[in-house]
């Protein structure tokens, strides 16, 4: 990417990212179970005053087919810009190939269609041994998280054209999202760009054992989506637990998850 802007969290590079691709009354299109979709959506769509748009997926990826029916289905309100999530959340950690983003991307710039890519999680990609710069290189803009599996502290960066960030980094302005004395947080970004990429791989390899052994386990049921990375979906429904029971249980052992409910971690 040509430029590069630091911000305080994901979810404020996302939010820049929506106010400088798009115009108040546009149409915004989302695969209907990404973190986009179901977790920032009304926030960033009352702020930009967008319409949001969702369209279901399969393991969170959208095919190029559906925005091109989404775009032709627009009448008084002109869809600009269409989001995706890599790696994908919902889903167990769902890798986007870089083919199937390239494919989306043509039919979006087709209809005059922006794509902003959330990757939180895209360098969880050198699981598949796939080089990040290939998972990005059709998208106009990307943000990706320092923190979770590159491990700095805090901080993410929103990516795209020079004229793109300019106008993000007024939003990030607008948010309050400017800070003095960032230099010490980026620091630290910078030291987990440089030493902990290619130990995410080291992530996906324990996932993947740790699946296969809770698989073992009766009366539990541990998947990994087609492309994996460094997600394991436990359900215990077999065991008659629901999933906070499952989490309070790991917990006092030293184990932590995140609850899906009804009956899965």
């Amino acid at each position: 990417m040509e430029a590069a802007l630091y911000v305080p969290s994901g979810s404020m590079g996302n939010r820049c990212d929506l106010e400088a691709h798009t115009h108040p009354g546009e149409k915004v299109l989302y695969e209907v179970s990404n973190h986009l979709f179901l977790v920032e959506r009304l926030p960033n769509a009352h702020a930009a005053c967008v319409v949001p748009h969702p369209l279901e997926g399969e393991f969170g990826v959208l095919k190029p087919e559906q925005v091109e029916a989404a775009a032709a289905a627009t009448t008084s309100v002109p869809a600009s810009l269409v989001c995706i999530e890599n790696s994908h959340n919902v889903s167990g950690g769902m890798a986007v190939l870089p083919e199937e983003v390239r494919a989306l991307a043509e039919a979006a710039h087709d209809h005059l269609m922006r794509v902003h890519l959330d990757g939180a999680r895209i360098f969880n990609a050198v699981s598949l041994d796939i080089d990040v710069r290939e998972l990005t290189r059709h998208v106009d803009s990307v943000m990706f998280c320092l923190s979770k599996g590159l491990s700095a502290p805090v901080g993410s960066m929103l990516c795209g054209s020079r004229d793109f960030v300019d106008r993000a980094t007024q939003v990030r302005k607008w948010l309050g999202g400017g800070m003095r004395k960032a230099g010490m947080m980026a620091a630290a970004g910078i030291v987990a760009l440089e030493s902990m990429v290619e130990r995410l791989a080291e992530d996906g390899r324990r996932a993947h054992a740790l699946c296969q052994k809770l698989g073992e386990v009766e009366g539990v049921v541990a998947n990994q989506p087609p492309r994996p990375t460094n997600f394991v979906l436990v359900d215990v429904a077999g065991l008659g637990w629901t999933s906070d029971e499952l989490v309070t249980r790991w917990r006092v052992r030293g184990i932590l998850a995140g609850s899906r409910p009804p009956a899965s971690a």
